[in-house]
């Protein structure tokens, strides 16, 4: 999948101000006289621009996927790349002028016993501008176990009055890039 959104607003006023006069009739037989009641007025055309928003985002994402059961065992697995890219022509200072971009590879990979027993692993490694070099990418792994009870044979009696019941826990690590004022990017040290 990919994309790009462009956005572009601009406004132009052009015009020009007109003089203005009054006919005034003339005295005793003079001839009528042209009195001038503005003298700010210009013969040629005005130019006033207004300020200009442009902004161009980016994105691309391949994904591959596998999935195969042998008997009672599932097992699936995920690929995901991305890339984003965000730039901006209005930016007002060399931080926010410099474009905003994230990169990363992402997984999923299950097991799955009999509609009982799952296991599922994840993990991201993302990458962002926004860190010094040396820090850059991360690495953020999760993994997940879940038991299906309602699928038990001991439950079996419960199945009238209770459609559905699973017990899962999950621990992983998370990342966040979305840190400080666009300002502030790039106020880090080289270690």
């Amino acid at each position: 999948m990919a994309y790009t959104e462009r956005y572009a607003y601009f406004e132009v006023s052009r015009g020009y101000s007109p003089f203005y006069y009054k006919l005034t009739p003339g005295i005793a037989g003079d001839k009528p006289r042209l009195v001038a009641l503005n003298n700010n007025g210009t013969e040629y055309l005005n130019y006033a621009p207004s300020d200009k928003t442009t902004a161009t985002t980016s994105y691309l994402e391949a994904a591959t996927t596998y999935a195969r059961k042998m008997g009672d065992h599932s097992v699936s697995g995920m690929l995901i790349g991305i890339f984003r890219g965000y730039l901006t022509g209005n930016g007002r200072t060399l931080q926010t002028s410099l474009p905003h971009r994230n990169q990363g590879l992402s997984g999923r990979f299950t097991y799955d016993y009999d509609d009982r027993y799952m296991l599922e692993a994840n993990f991201g490694y993302n990458g962002s501008e926004r860190f010094a070099e040396t820090h850059r990418y991360g690495f953020f792994p999760s993994i997940g176990a879940a038991w299906n009870v309602y699928q038990e044979s001991f439950f079996k009696p419960y199945t009238e009055f209770i459609d559905k019941l699973k017990i899962r826990g999950t621990f992983g690590l998370v990342g966040n890039d979305q840190i400080g004022r666009d300002e502030d990017r790039f106020f880090t040290s080289p270690m």
